[in-house]
């Protein structure tokens, strides 16, 4: 379907070059135009038509090319960055597991999973730079939902148990949005290696 979707404007352009070229032939038949007239129009019609479609097929393949290096260029910092981020945020989701699977008292353990969560959204905000400026749109706000969200836990007194387990499962989730962002890049990296090494 993806490969179908590719071509269908050129079939389109074809199509309606060829009908153009069947109106253009029977007015000149009734118009009693002489044939080396018509094939000489005809011929530069469809000359320009095909060296317009050259052109932009041209342009086309010069822009995903430009595109390609530019991504190829940067991604080594852009993974960097964000395996820096992770690096730096891994700690904070190591100790909420710990204290949650710790043996204390359930206050105890909230308290210390909130002061957790509570460090984990602080350096988060501090590194948003990074977020916005190596993650895709869409993964950042939902980032952002998440962190929203977070806020009325942490700043809580006290979390029950509920709320505990809310709080590591946002920590949780916004810590394996930067992994799968981290993977996409990876991915779309090799993916435009194998392209340019064929």
């Amino acid at each position: 379907m993806k490969k179908m979707n590719k071509y269908l404007p050129y079939f389109v352009l074809v199509s309606v070059i060829m009908i153009d070229c069947i109106i253009f032939y029977s007015l000149m038949k009734v118009m009693d135009v002489l044939e080396k007239e018509l094939i000489a129009a005809l011929i530069g019609f469809v000359g320009s038509v095909l060296g317009g479609v050259i052109t932009l097929m041209g342009v086309n393949a010069t822009l995903k090319h430009r595109d390609r290096e530019s991504f190829l260029n940067d991604v080594t910092e852009r993974l960097l960055e964000i395996e820096q981020l992770i690096d730096s945020l891994s700690g904070y989701l190591n100790r909420l597991f710990f204290h949650n699977n710790l043996e204390v008292d359930a206050s105890v353990k909230c308290s210390n999973i909130k002061r957790e969560a509570q460090a984990f959204y602080e350096k988060l905000n501090s590194q948003k730079k990074i977020v916005y400026k190596h993650l895709e749109l869409d993964k950042v706000q939902i980032i952002n939902v998440y962190q929203k969200t977070l806020t009325p836990l942490i700043l809580k007194e006290t979390l029950n148990e509920e709320e505990k387990e809310e709080c590591i499962g946002k920590v949780q989730s916004i810590f394996n949005i930067l992994i799968k962002s981290k993977d996409e890049l990876q991915e779309k990296y090799y993916a435009y290696k194998k392209e340019s090494n064929s």
